[in-house]
């Protein structure tokens, strides 16, 4: 079995990486995600996604500071200051 990112977890680097790209590139919350898992006989909990992404965000840590030291060195930085609408709704329990 190769290493995962995810000590003790099943989870695959591409199985991480679609989560997360979807969370953050296509605005897919993880609430949403579990549902579509569902819809296709996977148990997969928005909790356990969550920890996942917190793990993999942990394990990009050294990476975002590199490229935060890089930006701010720049004398100019351009940024997509578009608004998002979010929804509040209460939050249902997992």
């Amino acid at each position: 079995m190769p290493a995962t990112l995810v000590p003790k977890g099943i989870s695959t680097s591409s199985l991480l990486s679609q989560i997360i790209r979807a969370k953050y590139q296509y605005r897919f919350p993880l609430y949403r995600q579990e549902k579509m898992f569902n819809e296709y006989g996977i148990e997969l909990s928005r909790k356990t996604m969550s920890d996942w992404v917190i793990r993999c965000s942990e394990l990009l840590t050294p990476l975002y500071d590199k490229l935060k030291t890089k930006l701010l060195s720049q004398p100019v930085i351009h940024a997509d200051e578009t608004p998002l609408k979010v929804i509040k709704a209460e939050r249902a329990s997992s």
